[in-house]
């Protein structure tokens, strides 16, 4: 009896260890990673007093080592909460149980990149405290009932709260999603103001009209501040490399780290770079 209560498999062992069961140690690992497996919908699992939103073939391995640091929880959850939540942000079958929609939200949150998961002035309070919420978890069904709602603001005791739950949900996923390339966004519109072009042009544009200009120059500049190897990377032909990639390249250029993994500081210092 797990409701409420995650414990570990190792409670088991004595009993289907001993007699009138008489299991092999061996072959009771095996039977309880067929359990997990045919339970995962239902089943919250723990490593380590950590959420695991999606098990694989690695966690099973550590779970044959150290079934002790694992954890496990059934689940039942408030039906109307669950068809909130199962309204916001799916793609194909609409999860039907609590523990598919916390891995459609980890498949949301997940690939997000490392300046989304650091920024504190990239996304809205509400989507970063959400993004704490998920990240901190130690219980899918206090994330969904407790952690996250809270996260935007919202007490699901409240009717009227719960009414605004699914599109304040909504709104602060998409503003996590949309971060990194807000950020991208906000320094196509610095390059193309600093060459005197509409701040409103595409990367593909701004480097059709950047790498023309800037061409052969680097063989009469002093490299004192790094302008030569900024204008070698600026005038790379789009056979070299694409559009995306180019221009990434030159925000890598500005502080020396890929800009997916900024944090607002290297915001700040690519903003002065770009200015000097």
């Amino acid at each position: 009896e797990t409701h409420g209560k995650p414990k570990s498999f190792i409670e088991l062992n004595e009993k289907l260890l001993s007699a009138p069961f008489g299991i092999k140690v061996g072959l009771l690992s095996l039977l309880y990673v067929f359990a997990i497996i045919s339970y995962q919908d239902n089943l919250a699992v723990t490593e380590e007093d950590v959420f695991v939103p999606y098990l694989t073939e690695d966690h099973l391995q550590r779970f044959l080592k150290r079934p002790d640091t694992f954890k496990f929880e059934l689940i039942d959850f408030n039906v109307k909460l669950l068809n909130g939540y199962s309204e916001v942000g799916t793609k194909g079958d609409t999860p039907d149980t609590i523990l598919k929609i916390v891995k459609e939200i980890a498949r949301i949150i997940s690939p997000l990149p490392e300046y989304t998961h650091q920024t504190k002035i990239g996304v809205e309070d509400e989507s970063r405290a959400l993004l704490n919420a998920f990240k901190f978890s130690k219980s899918p069904v206090k994330l969904l009932r407790e952690d996250i709602p809270q996260a935007l603001g919202l007490n699901i005791d409240n009717k009227e709260d719960v009414l605004l739950f699914k599109d304040k949900l909504r709104s602060a996923l998409l503003d996590l999603q949309g971060a990194y390339e807000r950020l991208r966004s906000d320094f196509a519109r610095i390059f193309a103001q600093g060459f005197n072009m509409s701040d409103d042009l595409k990367i593909k544009d701004i480097r059709s009209a950047i790498s023309p200009r800037l061409r052969g120059l680097e063989d009469f500049t002093i490299d004192e501040k790094g302008q030569r190897g900024f204008i070698v990377r600026a005038t790379k032909s789009d056979e070299q490399i694409a559009d995306d990639e180019w221009f990434d390249n030159l925000l890598m250029f500005l502080v020396s780290k890929p800009p997916k993994s900024w944090r607002d500081i290297d915001k700040s210092a690519a903003e002065y770079q770009l200015k000097i």
